[in-house]
């Protein structure tokens, strides 16, 4: 079975939380991380990963510029999957997902849409 979305967030959650659980927008050239965390208690994760749109496994050695790195929370020990942008560009604007499975081949995945924009148009947003 699949788990996906909004339904999602018992299992997975994502920091920061996502505009409409589903978007962030993020200003160019600044360093960007999401972190996807999976709530063992519900789903116990054997494997948690981050892809691209492509459907790509994004993982410690994909970039300089665009790497994940895992991690324990501190006080749950809840797995946590960083996705790091070292200095967000226009390119990676796109859609990525954060997936998760257990032993029992349930998985669940949280689809979110990165949208990077230049300067300009924060200013614009903010006189409309």
């Amino acid at each position: 079975g699949v788990i996906t979305g909004a339904k999602c967030s018992n299992l997975l959650r994502l920091e920061p939380p996502p505009l409409n659980n589903s978007r962030y927008v993020v200003r160019v050239d600044r360093k960007f991380r999401i972190s996807c965390i999976c709530q063992q208690t519900s789903l116990n994760c054997l494997h948690l990963a981050w892809r691209n749109e492509f459907g790509r496994k994004i993982d410690g050695e994909s970039s300089n510029s665009l790497f994940t790195v895992e991690l324990r929370e501190h006080n749950t020990m809840y797995k946590k999957l960083s996705l790091v942008f070292t200095q967000i560009a226009k390119r990676d604007t796109g859609i990525y997902k954060c997936v998760a499975r257990n032993s029992r081949r349930i998985s669940a995945n949280w689809k979110v849409e990165i949208i990077v924009v230049g300067n300009k148009f924060l200013i614009l947003m903010k006189n409309m």
